[in-house]
């Protein structure tokens, strides 16, 4: 299966799409196949499309191709600004008393 890496927490996002195993020990094939490819020397965390700690087996158990997985050193906070960068607006829906919603496209996977 073939997901999106991007290291957050920076400046700017950075991205490679790589394959990856979803086998029965997900978390450790994918953390190997994350550190190996990004090169990281440090400890880190991984995150889902949703912005939730990926820290066991289960968290891998939902994903599917192009799924985009956060990569952040475990000594700094998450950047959950990087998320919505990750998506440009298409059209406005609706309006409401509170907030406004749109339809928006995420930049790699299109969805």
């Amino acid at each position: 299966m073939s997901v999106y890496l991007i290291e957050n927490g920076g400046t700017c996002l950075n991205y490679r799409k790589v394959s990856v195993q979803n086998t029965a020990d997900g978390y450790f094939t994918v953390s190997q196949s994350v550190k190996n490819e990004l090169n990281i020397k440090e400890q880190f965390n991984m995150y889902d499309k949703n912005g939730c700690l990926i820290d066991s087996d289960e968290g891998f158990r939902h994903f599917k191709e192009n799924d985009c997985i956060y990569v952040c050193p475990k000594n700094r906070d998450f950047n959950y600004q990087s998320l919505l960068s990750m998506y440009t607006k298409k059209k406005k829906l609706g309006q409401g008393g509170y907030g406004s919603v749109f339809l928006l496209k995420h930049r790699l996977n299109s969805e």
